[in-house]
């Protein structure tokens, strides 16, 4: 006897518990008679019907290393006689053209199969300021390279990152 709810009741033995029966089964579709086209399984890389796909070959990772000269030469080129003017509409146009190069460069490193984006900042130097970048994401594909141009008078702080999709 067991308590079930301040009551007393039975037990009933594991033997006498009637067991469940099976689910039905979706009934099975063979090859020769199906209706359906033949489609890449995303489990198994393998069709519908049996016959197996091509595999693609390991996509290779965006070489970011390959990027990080290009950014610090384009600083230099862009920034290195340049001065604070307190000009937002100026310092609005340097750093789109900035990281408008950057952008085309990296799409001449991998045209394809990367998402691509740069963040270009110039500021007054000793005007402070913060930031931080939080991914979740393949570190084995994607990238983040950053680089920062100081002179006289400005700050300059570029991240560039490609993401790979598909």
């Amino acid at each position: 006897m067991s308590r079930l709810a301040g009551q007393l009741s039975p037990t009933i033995p594991q033997s006498r518990v009637p067991a469940l029966p099976p689910p039905p089964l979706a009934p099975a579709l063979s090859s020769s008679t199906s209706t359906l086209p033949s489609s890449p399984s995303p489990l198994s890389g393998r069709s519908t019907s049996g016959a197996s796909s091509p595999v693609a070959p390991p996509r290779r990772p965006f070489d970011g290393e390959a990027l990080r000269p290009v950014i610090k030469r384009t600083l230099n080129r862009m920034l290195n006689s340049t001065s604070w003017a307190r000009d937002a509409e100026r310092a609005r146009a340097w750093s789109r053209e900035i990281g408008e190069e950057i952008k085309k460069k990296m799409i001449e490193l991998e045209p394809s199969g990367y998402k691509f984006f740069v963040n270009c900042s110039i500021a007054e130097r000793g005007s402070g300021g913060s930031s931080n970048l939080a991914t979740f994401w393949d570190e084995r594909q994607d990238v983040a390279i950053s680089e920062t141009f100081i002179n006289d008078t400005l700050f300059c702080s570029v991240l560039a990152v490609a993401v790979r999709y598909g």
